[in-house]
């Protein structure tokens, strides 16, 4: 069972982080400005519906947080949607590939059968999907210089993210 502090975390460093990651994501891979208000409002947004697809079912979870995502990034944020779909395929695929490093690191290291029981835990997938999380973030940081110096040479606000 875990603490009130364990469930704190839980959704600071993970749900809400991973949300806030994703929406800015979309605004970042879909040149689109990012609005802050409504930026939070969807990342809170989507923070619920992770959470609601994490308790109904794990294995599709990422799915169905992702269409939720979709659908509230064209309705509140009104991106394009086919850039948003887009740019949620990137955020899916470049988390597929992070828990795939992350895991081959871990078997690297701890052993497989070692790894199989850790992810049996709650806590063990907490640490992967925050592992995951950071590894997101720190991507997207080249992403960001890259675009915003490409403005900047541009001389527009095409590529402007915030």
């Amino acid at each position: 069972m875990l603490t009130i502090l364990e469930y704190a975390v839980l959704f600071v460093f993970f749900y809400l982080f991973q949300s806030m990651i994703y929406v800015y994501s979309i605004h970042l891979f879909s040149n689109h400005p990012v609005r802050w208000k409504l930026y939070f409002i969807c990342a809170f947004l989507s923070m619920v519906a992770t959470y609601l697809a994490r308790q109904l079912t794990y294995g599709v979870h990422t799915l169905y947080s992702l269409m939720a995502l979709i659908i509230l990034v064209v309705v509140l944020l009104r991106i394009p949607a086919q850039k948003v779909v887009k740019s949620a395929l990137l955020i899916a695929l470049l988390t597929l590939v992070f828990e795939l490093v992350i895991s081959l690191v871990c078997i690297a290291i701890i052993g497989k059968d070692s790894y199989t029981e850790f992810l049996k835990t709650n806590r063990g997938k907490s640490v992967i999907g925050i592992l995951v999380n950071l590894m997101l973030a720190l991507s997207l940081v080249p992403v960001y210089f890259y675009k915003k110096n490409k403005a900047r040479r541009e001389g527009g606000n095409n590529g402007k993210t915030g």
